[in-house]
This record gives C-alpha cells, structure tokens and sequence, in this order.
C-alpha cells in the first residue's frame, strides 16, 4: 500500500540534520553537520521598550509609548544597568543642570 520511495526534494531546500534515530529508520536521507548549514538573518524589529531612569538615579523601569497610552515595567536598582547607559545618564544630568542655571 505505502510506496516505498522517497518524495522528490528540490536541490534549494535546505535540509535539516537528522536525528540518529530518524537517519537510521530513513538511510536515503544525509546528515548534514550543523557548521555547514547557513544560519538564517534574524528578523528586524522595531523595539518598543526604553530605558528611563527614575528617583533621581536610584532605580531604572523599561517604558513604553508615550501620553496617555504609556507603559511602564519595573527594571531594577541604578547600579545594575550597563556602564554605558549609566554614563548617558549622567551626561544627560549635567545638560538638564546647565539648561536650568543658564534660564532656558
């Protein structure tokens, strides 16, 4: 009843490796190594969450939108954010300071 031969693949359909046991049930089909199947790219996507600092540098939150449709996660104590987002942080400080002693 069930034919015994294989379907036709097309020569540009990447293959996935096999598991032993499969490979073993199906010995027309190659295992290919995984080092010499490309990687796929990964999707671009549009990221939605930021990084706010709040209570004057002592705790951060991931924030979302703006207005009244914001949204906001917990994200944790300052000191466990990276070094560089620290840094944007006191550079943006000392712009606000500047602005508010210079009157604008």
């Amino acid at each position: 009843m069930a034919e015994s031969a294989s379907p036709q693949r097309a020569s540009n359909v990447p293959v996935k490796p096999l598991v032993t046991a499969q490979a073993e049930s199906e010995p027309e089909c190659a295992v290919i190594p995984a080092e010499n199947v490309p990687a796929k790219p990964l999707p671009v996507m549009a990221v939605r969450w930021r990084v706010e600092v709040q209570k004057r540098g002592r705790y951060w939150q991931w924030r979302s939108g703006r207005g009244a449709l914001r949204q906001s996660r917990y994200g944790g104590k300052f000191a466990l954010l990276s070094d560089e987002r620290k840094a944007q942080y006191e550079q943006n400080k000392e712009r606000r300071e500047r602005a508010t002693n210079n009157g604008t």
